[in-house]
C-alpha cells in the first residue's frame, strides 16, 4: 500500500493580479494479490485501488473544489507450458468513477472497459518468439482487437537484436470524452471542455532494436515508427477563444530513433544517458505536431553512498518544439538534485532540489502559457508495507 500527501499553498499571476490557491491532495493505492504455485500451470489474482481526494480553494474558485477520483481495477492470469509452448492467458475488469463538484454538471462520472488477452511465447535456436493478442471492451468506445507480435534473436550471451509490430488502443479519458466535463484553464482566461465526439485512438507501431551490455556497461539502439489513427490532442489556446476541448487528428505518424547506454564508473558511482530523437506529423496536412520536440536528452549520475544513502544528479533537455502549428519555442535544460535514505527497512527519506538553476522557458512558450515550475526543494518519506 503506498500513501502520501501534498499540501500547497501558493500565488499565483494571474496576468497581473495575484491569486492565492491552496490545495489540498491525499492519495492511496493499494493491492491485494494472490499468487498460485500448481503443479501444470501458475496463477495470478490481484485486486488495485486507487483513489485521490483533492481540495482546491483557489481565488479563481467560485467555491472550494472537492474533486475525486477512485480506480478499481481486478485482474486474474494463468501461464503455463504445453509442450514447448510457454502460454499466458487473463482478463481485467476496471470501473474509473469521478466526483468534481466544480467541473461535472452531474456531480460524478463512471465507466468501465474490460479486456482479455492471451500471448504465446517459444523459441526456435537462437531465436525467441512472442506472439499475443488483447480484445478491449469499453463501456463507451466498443470493442478492438490488437495483435503483437515481437522476436528476440541473441547474436551472442552478450549481444541480442529484437523487434516486431503491434497494435494499440487508447480510449479518451473521461474528461477528455464527457462533455459535463469542464476545467478552468489558461490561469482563468477559459475552460477546457470534454467532446463527445472524440473518437478512440489506435495505432500500429513497428520497431527494430539491438543492444550490447557488459558486467561494466551496456547500450541500445532503437529504431521506431507509430502510425497513428485518431491522434488524440488537445486544442492550444490563441489567447482569444474561452472554450477549448480535445479533437481527433484523422492520421499522424511519430518516427523517430532512440539511443541509450550505461557505465559503471566505480563500485558505486553509474553514469547512464539516453537521447531520442522524433518527427511527429500530421499526415492530412504534412506539418508537424505541436508540443513534440525533435531532441530530447538526460543524462543522470547516480552515487551509492552507503548501502542506505543513494544520491543523484541529472540532467534534462528538450529541444525546440511548435507550441502552434506555425510558431516555434526555443529548447531548455534543467538540473535536478536528489537523496534517498532508508533509515529503517522499507522506510525510506526524501531530499531533492528540482530545476537547480531555475530555468525559463522562452517567450514563444511563455505567451502560450508554457511556464516551466521554478527551482524548487522537496522532501518527502515513504513506507512499503
Amino acid at each position: 500500500m503506498i500513501y502520501s500527501k501534498d499540501d500547497r499553498d501558493a500565488d499565483w499571476n494571474n496576468y497581473g493580479n495575484v491569486v492565492n490557491n491552496v490545495q489540498k491532495l491525499e492519495r492511496i493505492n493499494a493491492t491485494l494479490t494472490h499468487n498460485g504455485y500448481w503443479s501444470k500451470f501458475d496463477s495470478r489474482v490481484r485486486y488495485n485501488y486507487e483513489n485521490s481526494d483533492l481540495k482546491d480553494d483557489s481565488g479563481l474558485n467560485t467555491s472550494v473544489g472537492d474533486i475525486t477520483q477512485t480506480n478499481n481495477t481486478l485482474d486474474g492470469q494463468l501461464s503455463g507450458y504445453v509442450g514447448s509452448h510457454l502460454l499466458t492467458g487473463g482478463a481485467e475488469y476496471r470501473i474509473t468513477d469521478l466526483k468534481n463538484n466544480l467541473t461535472l454538471s452531474k456531480g460524478s462520472e463512471d465507466y468501465s472497459q474490460s479486456a482479455i488477452y492471451l500471448q504465446d511465447e517459444f523459441e526456435i535456436g537462437d531465436l525467441a518468439v512472442t506472439l499475443g493478442g488483447r480484445f478491449d471492451d469499453h463501456e463507451v468506445y466498443g470493442g478492438e482487437f490488437s495483435p503483437r507480435a515481437y522476436a528476440v534473436y541473441s547474436i551472442t550471451d552478450n549481444w541480442v537484436v529484437k523487434g516486431g509490430v503491434g497494435k494499440a488502443f487508447k480510449a479518451p479519458s473521461l474528461n477528455q470524452y464527457s462533455d459535463s466535463y469542464a476545467v478552468l484553464a489558461c490561469r482563468g482566461a477559459c475552460y477546457v471542455v470534454g467532446n463527445p465526439n472524440l473518437k478512440a485512438e489506435t495505432a500500429v507501431s513497428y520497431e527494430l532494436s539491438t543492444g550490447y551490455k557488459t558486467d561494466s556497461w551496456g547500450a541500445t539502439v532503437t529504431a521506431f515508427n507509430n502510425d497513428i489513427d485518431d491522434m488524440i490532442q488537445a486544442e492550444t489556446w490563441d489567447r482569444v477563444k474561452k472554450e477549448l476541448t480535445y479533437f481527433n487528428v484523422q492520421e499522424a505518424q511519430v518516427r523517430g530513433a532512440e539511443l541509450s547506454g550505461w557505465f559503471d564508473v566505480t563500485d558505486t558511482v553509474s553514469l547512464s544517458a539516453n537521447y531520442m530523437y522524433t518527427d511527429a506529423k500530421d499526415k492530412t496536412t504534412d506539418k508537424e505536431l505541436t508540443l513534440t520536440p525533435k531532441n530530447t536528452v538526460n543524462v543522470q549520475v547516480d552515487w551509492q553512498m552507503r548501502e542506505n544513502v543513494y544520491t543523484y544528479v541529472s540532467y534534462q533537455y528538450t529541444g525546440e518544439q511548435y507550441v502552434r502549428t506555425d510558431e516555434k519555442s526555443g529548447g531548455y535544460g534543467t538540473f535536478d538534485l536528489g537523496a534517498q535514505y532508508e533509515a529503517v527497512k522499507n522506510l525510506n527519506l526524501k531530499l531533492g532540489v528540482t530545476n537547480l538553476t531555475d530555468e525559463k522557458r522562452d517567450d514563444a512558450a511563455v505567451k502560450y502559457d508554457y511556464i516551466m515550475k521554478s527551482r524548487t526543494i522537496y522532501a518527502g518519506a515513504s513506507y512499503a508495507f
